[in-house]
């Protein structure tokens, strides 16, 4: 009887135990994704301050049109006061420019008016670009992670949004 009471005794001790380092184990867990999170935030602001970075759209979502998916091979591209802008258009133009084999949203062109705001979850950068008779409104809002929307407003386009991710530029 009195074995049983210590055999007993001993398997709720060692559960007690090993439920108390299970926690600890959740509680480091959450500690390092809340760190990862604060590092990624920490980079993204970097980037963001650096005006370097690159935008990598995996979807489009044109006005008034179903979204598509997009490959690798899109980008927008800021360096300092330039973006370097290969972005596909779908959807209607109000007034185009003739002989050019270019997309709309297909140029190196230098960057007006950058601001940064911080929002709840991450940042919502916007400035503006002046392409021939064109005048292009970018809106950035990046998330935590550095998940990204970009609209673009457009004088002689309708408006289109784009879904991706924010990196470094290789160098």
């Amino acid at each position: 009887y009195i074995m049983k009471k210590t055999i007993l005794l001993v398997v709720l001790v060692f559960a007690i135990i090993g439920g108390h380092a299970q926690e600890d184990k959740k509680r480091s867990r959450k500690e390092k994704r809340a760190l990862k999170e604060a590092q990624q935030m920490e980079e993204i602001k970097a980037m963001l301050d650096s005006r370097s970075y690159v935008f990598r759209p995996n979807q489009v979502l044109p006005s008034g049109m179903r979204s598509r998916n997009l490959d690798g091979s899109f980008s927008a591209k800021i360096h300092n006061d330039t973006i370097d802008c290969y972005l596909p258009f779908y959807g209607r133009a109000y007034s185009a420019g003739y002989g050019s084999t270019d997309g709309p949203f297909t140029f190196k062109l230098p960057i007006n008016n950058y601001t940064i705001e911080e929002s709840k979850k991450g940042y919502m950068v916007k400035f503006d670009v002046k392409n021939k008779n064109d005048n292009i409104n970018y809106t950035f809002h990046i998330g935590e992670t550095g998940s990204t929307t970009l609209s673009l407003t457009s004088t002689n386009r309708q408006s289109i949004s784009y879904y991706g991710n924010l990196e470094k530029p290789k160098e």
